[in-house]
């Protein structure tokens, strides 16, 4: 699915911001070479050795081990032109008046040709740059079915009128004006004063769009309950989502922000607390999930909590949070134990070493006590100058869910897999999730097959 609306998720009524005008103009972009989305429809699958058109060229694509032969007949000509690329690769043609770029890949299994677009519109974010992506491939930017991908991501994401980019220590805003065009601004924080509660934002919300998500929007309201619940968790020396009425410090106001957050405790800072949430798997659904719409975090006394609140009808309900995302880059090695509870897999948890879990989430499995059948989920590695080799892991999913008695519902949206050992450092890791939704709503009544791969990277040791 994809979304263009009039909507601002910024800190500051749009209006009153400073536009000025983005420079250049949309063109082919090496840096939309294979980027996916689990979300936006981006890219189109055509079997090999079967005729596929598009913008009225013709091509036909033929593997050869690895690469591809591509064989491609431009409009008005009579004969076909061939040439082998190694995917993933572009293809540029003239098309829409100029140059147009495709992006072409392989599916996992070698069988079949991923075809998108690789032209879009270069917006810079500090000294990176975000791409407004012709997803739909109408060779005009900005339209419905068109997507966003911010710096350090290769996933594409709902684009909206108006909207915040951020990178993990930019932002800006960004719109498309009837008249004047594409428009940039500076994008003020929640806080602008306080330089760390700044950075978590930021890395919150590039998580988000990262993972081919919507950016939140900051409600302050949420902090007092935050806070409340902070104090009563100090002054009864506790660690909790929940209070006890008799116990002093009692409100229904923490009380409530208990229950509607995630809570760490002994951070140094806001990048540390969001941080902690992030290499967990249950916890950060309530930092990621793709139905929320609102959020805000404080720190007191060392203890940090972020508060959201979900749109029951928004535009992304029923979507996926895959994570790592596609071509996310500095993805950390390391599985968060300290912070999870319960644990999803059985055992010990080999002396602390398990590596950061690899997933796909989707609230409409909330209560799902199992799958109409199990989900395969792998992942694999290949260090620089290796081979793909597969990495042990443990797979959680409904109905193979460990500790079942005490896991919420909540906990139940996951298909994960555990690494048994830290992931490698600086290393390229590839995933591919195939798993039969039940039917719901969200699946109009049917059980339907979810299938998606991905790629990320792995941070340097040590950090």
């Amino acid at each position: 699915m994809a979304c263009l609306f009039a909507a601002t998720a910024a800190a500051q009524d749009d209006a009153a911001l400073d536009w000025r005008p983005v420079t250049g103009k949309g063109e082919p972009q090496r840096e939309l070479i294979d980027c996916r989305s689990p979300i936006v429809a981006h890219e189109r699958e055509v079997k090999p050795g079967e005729a596929w058109k598009f913008a009225d060229h013709a091509f036909v694509f033929t593997l050869d081990g690895e690469r591809l032969i591509v064989s491609h007949t431009a409009p008005g000509a009579t004969t076909a032109v061939k040439s082998t690329v190694e995917p993933p690769s572009w293809y540029v043609i003239e098309a829409f008046g100029g140059s147009y770029a495709l992006s072409l890949r392989l599916s996992a299994d070698g069988k079949m040709v991923h075809a998108s677009s690789a032209t879009g519109l270069a917006i810079p974010v500090g000294t990176r740059s975000a791409y407004i992506v012709d997803s739909d491939m109408d060779g005009t930017l900005g339209s419905k079915g068109d997507g966003v991908v911010v710096p350090g991501s290769r996933t594409i994401g709902p684009l909206q009128q108006v909207m915040p980019i951020y990178s993990p220590v930019e932002s800006i805003a960004l719109r498309r004006h009837e008249r004047d065009g594409w428009q940039m601004a500076e994008l003020a924080m929640p806080r602008p004063k306080e330089r760390d509660h700044s950075s978590a934002w930021r890395l919150l919300q590039w998580h988000r769009q990262a993972s081919g998500l919507l950016p939140l929007k900051y409600d302050e309201a949420l902090e007092r309950g935050m806070k409340l619940h902070i104090d009563y968790l100090v002054r009864n020396n506790r660690y909790s989502h929940y209070q006890d009425p008799r116990l002093p410090g009692y409100s229904e106001e923490g009380a409530r922000a208990g229950l509607a957050s995630v809570i760490g405790k002994l951070k140094k800072s806001h990048v540390d607390g969001i941080g902690s949430q992030l290499t967990s798997l249950f916890h950060r659904s309530s930092c990621l999930g793709p139905e929320l719409e609102t959020s805000a975090m404080v720190l007191d006394r060392t203890h940090f909590m972020c508060s959201t609140k979900m749109h029951v009808q928004g535009p992304l309900r029923g979507s996926p949070l895959v994570y790592p995302a596609h071509g996310m880059t500095e993805v950390p090695c390391e599985f968060n134990i300290a912070g999870e509870s319960p644990l999803p897999f059985e055992g010990e948890a080999a002396n602390n070493r398990r590596g950061t879990a690899i997933g796909v989430r989707f609230a409409q499995l909330y209560y799902a006590r199992s799958l109409p059948s199990p989900p395969t989920l792998t992942l694999a590695a290949r260090p620089r100058g290796g081979q793909w080799h597969e990495v042990k892991c443990d797979l959680y999913y409904p109905g193979q869910t460990p500790r079942s008695a005490g896991v919420p519902g909540s906990y139940l949206g996951h298909v994960a897999v555990i690494p048994k050992q830290f992931l490698a450092p600086r290393t390229l890791h590839r995933a591919r999730v195939v798993m039969v939704l039940p039917k719901s709503a969200a699946t109009q009544g049917e059980a339907k097959v979810f299938a998606y791969e991905w790629e990320f990277t792995t941070e340097e040791a040590g950090r």
